[in-house]
């Protein structure tokens, strides 16, 4: 029986879908299976991997034509046939004998999403959404999978840092529309099918930031694309939630997140580019009962710089240790303040 599928994405991997296959076969649990899902790849990768397959037969090969992340996580997906699922990108890399401790774990607190810890390969290249996705701390969350969504460590916006039971995944696939944010897309509609959600704090993946083939280092800097595929998430989840119904009674905590998410993309935007999203903006915000106006007004608000004080400071440390931790917290200060003074 297969208790556990990892589904990794694979293009242009040539670099690096070695040392990723080396970190999933270095683990002491057996009844596993490793779903490689080759979406039009050019380069070795496919042949990298027929010769794993040769010495490791719990690794499966699937290709297909060029179609994005989603749909290669989608057809990884439908291949499946573990009790749980695990998605790693091929970039990425598990710590030894990840994968038991996962499947224990998820068995005693009868997880049906179990969210872990884990860091970049890289302190100082961190950005603020890696540490919020792979920093965890131990938390429950039952009957309250709304609540988790927004408020538990690690929710969002990585499915990468997630451990999830089959069955709660049932009816659901990743956008193949959306290029960037179909992670927190699909974890919008996940989410809200779970009753049993637990965040654990063992660090466990390790993120590879210095990839400059991924798709945040080849779409963040196309700032138009990359509000596009922010306001295509938006749409999506609002469609969806309308359909299950939980819109209207967890509204406040959607505009609260929904500002947060678009804001920083938008007001990089020059005022040509803004306009071309004015309609659909106002689309949206008349499904959530707000004014295209007030609602602006939060986009483009850009909160001065000030000074920092000892109080500031100290504040400041408190925060990042009590979220990350006192190593990484200290740490994390420590590169906030390089970032303030320019170096």
């Amino acid at each position: 029986m297969i208790y556990i599928s990892i589904i990794v994405p694979v293009y242009q991997a040539e670099c690096y879908i070695e040392r990723c296959l080396l970190s999933l076969l270095n683990q002491c649990f057996t009844n596993y299976e490793i779903i490689c899902i080759d979406d039009g790849s050019t380069d070795k990768s496919a042949q990298i991997i027929k010769d794993f397959i040769l010495r490791y037969p719990i690794i499966r090969y699937y290709y297909q034509p060029n179609k994005g992340v989603s749909a290669a996580r989608n057809l990884g997906l439908s291949k499946a046939s573990g009790v749980y699922v695990l998605f790693v990108d091929s970039d990425d890399i598990l710590k030894k004998n990840a994968i038991k401790a996962l499947y224990n774990k998820a068995k005693k607190v009868n997880a049906e999403i179990l969210i872990f810890g884990g860091q970049a390969d890289k302190l100082l290249l961190t950005p603020d959404w890696v540490k919020d996705a792979f920093f965890t701390k131990n938390e429950l969350y039952n009957s309250n999978s709304i609540t988790a969504l927004f408020s538990a460590s690690g929710a969002r916006p990585s499915v990468c840092n997630k451990l999830f039971y089959k069955k709660t995944l049932d009816g659901l696939s990743f956008p193949e529309h959306i290029s960037i944010g179909e992670d927190i897309a699909f974890l919008f509609m996940a989410f809200p099918k779970a009753e049993n959600i637990v965040c654990w704090s063992k660090n466990i993946y390790r993120y590879q930031v210095s990839n400059a083939a991924s798709a945040m280092n080849t779409i963040e800097d196309k700032r138009k694309d990359f509000f596009d595929n922010h306001l295509k998430t938006v749409e999506y989840i609002i469609d969806g939630w309308k359909r299950l119904n939980i819109l209207d009674k967890n509204k406040i905590l959607f505009i609260q997140w929904m500002i947060h998410f678009l804001d920083y993309v938008y007001i990089s935007l020059n005022e040509q580019e803004k306009l071309l999203f004015k309609e659909r903006l106002i689309k949206v915000f008349l499904q959530l009962d707000i004014t295209y106006e007030e609602t602006i007004q939060h986009l483009t608000y850009v909160p001065e710089k000030g000074t920092i004080t000892i109080c500031k400071l100290f504040n400041s440390i408190l925060h990042q240790v009590k979220r990350y931790g006192f190593k990484f917290g200290i740490k994390s200060i420590i590169i906030k303040l390089f970032e303030h003074i320019g170096v």
